[in-house]
């Protein structure tokens, strides 16, 4: 049986009704977001677990704020400008304005899909990414955060941190990750930081459920020389290769220098790449 209104949820017993709302509503955009496709009360009610009347009403409200808009000539949602009005004021709005159309030319160079990582509280945040447009590809979805010792993007940044907040960073928690990877993660994190700051990126293999992916990430610095984010490009491991990974590498380093001089930093550091890269965990 769908909730509605007057029904208690995971929220527990003891949640207000307007938090309930709130999770309710906020459950609603994820929904869409995750979709992709335009969809009605009803198919939004089932990837919710609440009955279409609920979803109707919220779906009102959302739309009166243009946090979704009715897709033309059709009964069904998708999300509206509203929510990128937000995004303007969320942490690299500005960088990922700057960054966009670096990370559409990675893009249409490479053939794969290229992203754009920022640090937040000792975690990587994916912000950006334009997805390669060959059917099996690496997805680094919007908003998706791990810490970051945990892949190519995050290490790019870790790099380059003062030992006290790399100390720090290395300290973060990571219970999404399976039993026993974690301490994994962090050995080869610090294995990888002199090969990195050497040559200027980073490289790292991700298993996952879809495909296994090889990435690639060089860190953008702001003017005080704080690594702020990261560029990626990920490869299926069927379609990577050290000489993709070379020119891509060459690329990529262009990109972030020029963001990196755009925000304030004076670069100056002479990258050279050498040796093989070690592969570890996490793209």
């Amino acid at each position: 049986m769908k909730r509605g209104d007057g029904e208690d949820d995971r929220a527990g017993k003891g949640t207000s009704p307007s938090v309930r709302v709130v999770e309710r509503a906020t459950s609603i955009l994820f929904a869409l977001a995750e979709k992709k496709t335009p969809m009605g009360p009803t198919e939004i009610g089932r990837m919710v677990d609440l009955d279409r009347a609920t979803v109707h009403r919220l779906l009102q409200t959302l739309a009166a704020r243009d946090m979704v808009v009715q897709a033309k000539g059709t009964g069904r949602y998708v999300l509206g400008p509203g929510l990128l009005r937000l995004s303007e004021g969320a942490p690299g709005s500005e960088l990922r304005h700057m960054a966009a159309p670096y990370i559409r030319k990675l893009r249409d160079h490479s053939n794969e899909t290229v992203a754009l990582g920022v640090s937040m509280q000792n975690r990587c945040v994916q912000i950006l990414q334009e997805a390669s447009p060959l059917s099996i590809h690496w997805n680094a979805a919007t908003g998706e955060s791990a810490p970051l010792y945990a892949g190519a993007t995050g290490r790019a940044m870790l790099a380059f941190l003062n030992p006290r907040n790399r100390a720090a960073a290395m300290a973060e928690p990571y219970p999404a990750a399976a039993a026993g990877l974690v301490d994994t993660l962090r050995r080869e994190a610090e294995r990888d930081i002199a090969t990195i700051r050497r040559r200027g990126f980073a490289t790292a293999t991700q298993e996952t459920a879809a495909v296994d992916v090889k990435g690639l990430a060089a860190p953008i610095f702001d003017r005080t020389g704080k690594p702020v984010a990261a560029i990626t490009i990920g490869w299926p491991a069927s379609r990577y290769s050290d000489a993709a990974m070379n020119d891509c590498a060459t690329q990529v380093l262009e990109a972030v220098n020029e963001l990196s001089s755009r925000l304030g930093y004076n670069v100056k550091r002479v990258v050279r790449r050498s040796g093989s890269p070690h592969d570890g965990q996490g793209a």
